[in-house]
């Protein structure tokens, strides 16, 4: 009798198990990220420079040239490249729309390809190849744009591939212009005259291996309050201007400096006396790099 229930016991005991695995295996397939390429890697982030305006996308290469559907979509337009057209990021380019029509994605630098002859495509299907990189290297880089169409903007693909990032942003300088043209640096002086244009100098990566991009947050905090900052989450659109997130910054408002990972975050003006600044830095997987200091506000000089 009792051999039966240890038995009992133990089958019991493995069902259980089984059930908990196969939930745990459910729940992982949930979370993980829509495939849109295989081992791609990312060369270029979301809102970054590129030819004079915003990178709305983010490029990802990999040497497995496939594209694939991010959800079941129908397809929107689709142009080849030819002598005569306008090329879009170089190549042919695709668009398709999610069926519930909240996204829509343009995948661009594809190639003629056979796969293009649907109208609809599934989630995970394969969609095209991209062009390669070179004659003589079998990889391939996509330009990837998602655009919220209902509410007129284009959304940060990371937010939806779930990209990996476990290496924090770097500052490399915060510092103010002054109107007496001035630069005046967190790194190196105590005191600024009055105020004026406040930079901070960063960068991110996603490993220590790759290149630098964009961050995603940049964060002021003046004596406890948080002041001004700027996020890439998405670029809206305004009649003909495309602004930053939340913020009224164009691109040139952004990057007046014009230099790559020097951000315009706010103008400053204060009383004289000592005030307290906390810039923190940080990526979308919340890595981050925090700086404070205390400045020395002084008076007009007379």
């Amino acid at each position: 009798m009792k051999k039966i229930l240890y038995i009992s016991m133990f089958c019991f005991m493995t069902f259980c198990l089984a059930a908990q695995q196969q939930n745990v295996s459910k729940s992982d397939e949930e979370d993980a990220a829509p495939k849109v390429m295989n081992n791609y890697t990312v060369v270029s982030m979301f809102g970054a420079m590129r030819n004079n305006g915003f990178q709305r996308g983010i490029d990802l290469q990999s040497k497995d040239r496939s594209v694939y559907a991010l959800e079941k979509s129908n397809v929107i337009f689709y142009r080849k490249k030819s002598g005569r057209t306008i090329h879009y990021a170089g190549g042919d380019y695709l668009v398709i729309q999610g069926q519930d029509n909240k996204y829509r994605y343009k995948y661009s630098n594809l190639i003629n390809d056979k796969h293009y002859t649907k109208t609809a495509y599934d989630e995970g299907e394969q969609i095209g190849e991209v062009m390669p990189d070179t004659d003589t290297y079998n990889t391939g880089t996509l330009n990837l744009e998602i655009e919220e169409p209902s509410a007129n903007r284009f959304i940060n693909p990371v937010s939806i591939l779930k990209i990996s990032d476990n290496v924090g942003p770097s500052i490399q300088d915060i510092y103010f212009r002054t109107a007496e043209g001035n630069t005046v640096s967190f790194l190196r002086d105590t005191r600024l005259n009055r105020g004026g244009s406040m930079f901070v100098r960063c960068k991110d990566r996603l490993t220590p291996a790759l290149r630098y991009f964009t961050p995603y947050q940049i964060k002021v905090i003046v004596d406890g309050v948080e002041t001004g900052g700027i996020k890439f989450d998405y670029i809206r659109r305004d009649g003909q201007k495309l602004l930053l997130s939340d913020t009224n910054m164009t691109f040139d408002d952004l990057y007046c400096n014009g230099q790559e990972f020097d951000y315009y975050i706010m103008d400053f003006n204060a009383l004289p006396g000592l005030v307290g600044f906390q810039v923190i830095v940080m990526d979308y997987a919340e890595n981050r790099q925090l700086y404070r200091k205390a400045m020395r506000i002084m008076p007009p000089e007379m």
